[in-house]
């Protein structure tokens, strides 16, 4: 079950009394629960009250009645997705600006990384683009996997993470969350549709700029409008580096047909490539894009330190994946709530993680 860090392992319990009281004042019962969970006290007591919180009515995501109400949660009650993996993360994600580009407002725009590969040409080496069929297939993949997003969909007004440290003195760094508050688009800029409210534009933005709420008071950004709030930070793209194949499945579909590591379309990036045998068949390629993406849904190592108002919990242990929330990670989960009434868990949890 759950460890206390060492740091708290001698701590009176008035120190817990006082976190208990000043957290979860406005309801008590669930600030008690999860203190006898951290102690692995009246496990019972918790099962009855996830088992309470268990819906059927969001399990199937793919049909329309679980489309509508988790749209209706979504706009009403600003709910997060915690996740056990990054694919399902990814997943939720997607399902959100979906969604989004559902309603009169807003307009999703999806703007493509450029991702290019060294070849040898005529005995120099050239960069060329990898072709629209992979790039839209690596678009499945997470953002673990190619580091930043092969396609970002993103809107005016979205929530969105912050990937890279970019200026850690305004609080744009890793993991930081913030709104995305206005795109600035290269003249000539055309757009095509490629969906409901969807756009695919021909160029990516200038700059994307972000509003970052707990950002520290100080002067604004150069060349932002004087009447925008100065915690709002200009983005630029960034650049890294991941494993390719061309060709290749993609870490799903090697995933649900069992196939080695070798046959991914792309992996994440090891460390002395030319030594691991499995990756010889693999090149590597650069990807440039803003380095953010949807904050709607965050897996637990992501959530960790921040409050939620409202907490949608997905499969703690889904089929083919190898991530999964166990005892510690399902605490550190819950305890991100206030009240028990914001939460909904999508799937029963195994005796085994509690």
């Amino acid at each position: 079950m759950f460890q206390l860090p060492e740091v708290l392992v001698d701590a009176p319990d008035s120190f817990f009394k006082r976190l208990l009281a000043n957290r979860f004042v406005n309801d008590p019962s669930w600030g008690r629960c999860l203190d006898a969970f951290r102690l692995d006290k009246a496990p019972n007591e918790l099962r009855r009250l996830l088992d309470s919180r268990t819906t059927a009515r969001l399990r199937q995501l793919s049909d329309d009645q679980g489309n509508n109400e988790l749209k209706k949660i979504l706009q009403t009650r600003g709910f997060t997705v915690i996740a056990p993996d990054n694919y399902t993360r990814h997943t939720f994600n997607l399902l959100y600006t979906r969604l989004a580009a559902a309603d009169p407002e807003p307009v999703v725009f999806q703007i493509k990384a450029s991702i290019t590969r060294k070849k040898e040409r005529n005995g120099a080496t050239v960069r060329l683009p990898i072709g629209e069929r992979d790039l839209f297939r690596l678009a499945e993949e997470p953002d673990s996997i190619t580091r930043l997003p092969t396609i970002l969909e993103v809107f005016v007004g979205m929530e969105v993470r912050v990937k890279v440290n970019q200026c850690v003195e305004k609080g744009c760094a890793n993991g930081a969350i913030g709104v995305v508050h206005h795109i600035d688009w290269c003249p000539g800029t055309t757009f095509t549709e490629t969906g409901s409210r969807m756009y695919r534009p021909s160029r990516e933005p200038h700059t994307v700029w972000i509003d970052l709420p707990d950002a520290p008071p100080g002067p604004q950004s150069p060349g932002m409008p004087a009447d925008w709030p100065d915690t709002v930070i200009p983005l630029a793209m960034q650049s890294d580096d991941f494993l390719y194949k061309e060709g290749g499945m993609t870490s799903r579909e090697r995933t649900e047909l069992k196939k080695p590591e070798s046959s991914a379309l792309c992996a994440k990036m090891v460390k002395n490539v030319d030594t691991h045998e499995q990756y010889k068949d693999h090149e590597k390629v650069k990807i440039k894009q803003f380095s953010i993406v949807p904050a709607f849904a965050m897996t637990v190592h992501g959530v960790q330190g921040v409050t939620k108002n409202a907490i949608i919990l997905t499969d703690p242990c889904p089929a083919g994946s190898s991530g999964s929330i166990n005892g510690s990670s399902l605490y550190v989960t819950l305890s991100r709530l206030r009240e028990s009434a914001f939460l909904w868990v999508l799937h029963p949890i195994p005796d085994s993680v509690r």
